[in-house]
């Protein structure tokens, strides 16, 4: 989505994610609770769902 950040959810919509950059790739955290709203995100980007403000998970480091 171009926050280095990365987001996963299964194809169930049950099981979702966020990854973020490690010393060695991407470092992922489970976020179940957010799978609905990744979900759609993911639908936004493959435009397969109409563009929308979707709320998600996001920490920022200084």
């Amino acid at each position: 989505i171009g926050l280095g950040q990365a987001y996963y959810v299964n194809a169930a919509g049950t099981r979702a994610g966020v990854g973020r950059p490690g010393d060695d790739g991407f470092v992922w955290t489970p976020v179940d609770t957010a799978s609905a709203d990744i979900g759609r995100a993911i639908a936004v980007l493959r435009n397969e769902k109409i563009a929308e403000f979707v709320p998600l998970p996001i920490v920022i480091d200084e």
